[in-house]
């Protein structure tokens, strides 16, 4: 599986579907303007992202993560490998209390909100 072109876009909250493995949510994402549903997955520290279209966007951790604790609970930093359709790039990954998500790379940047976390 893989992603179309990289360009800068934002997922929004979604319904939650749950089943026997990894906790899911379903966004409705906007890339560049325009509104598209997707799939979003977050086991441990790696994301996977699918698009409407099915191309695929994933995260593989590189290394330690450091964290910060704030008021509203704790805040994860990661080096990451992102996974693009035929190319991947090194990026930061943003795991923020409450479930959101910043996923920040050279060529895009991407917003989750409301994912939920299923354990390593």
């Amino acid at each position: 599986m893989g992603m179309g072109a990289c360009v800068s876009f934002v997922l929004g909250v979604g319904s939650l579907l749950i089943d026997a493995g990894p906790l899911r949510s379903q966004p409705v994402c906007t890339i560049d303007g325009s509104v598209e549903s997707c799939e979003a997955t977050l086991i441990g520290t790696a994301l996977t992202v699918v698009r409407a279209d099915g191309s695929v966007i994933r995260t593989k951790r590189l290394g330690r993560c450091g964290s910060d604790q704030g008021s509203d609970g704790t805040t994860q930093r990661c080096t990451v490998r992102i996974e693009v359709p035929n190319d991947f790039v090194y990026g930061l990954q943003v795991l923020k209390p409450q479930g959101a998500i910043e996923l920040i790379a050279p060529i895009f940047r991407i917003e989750l909100d409301g994912v939920t976390r299923s354990a390593e």
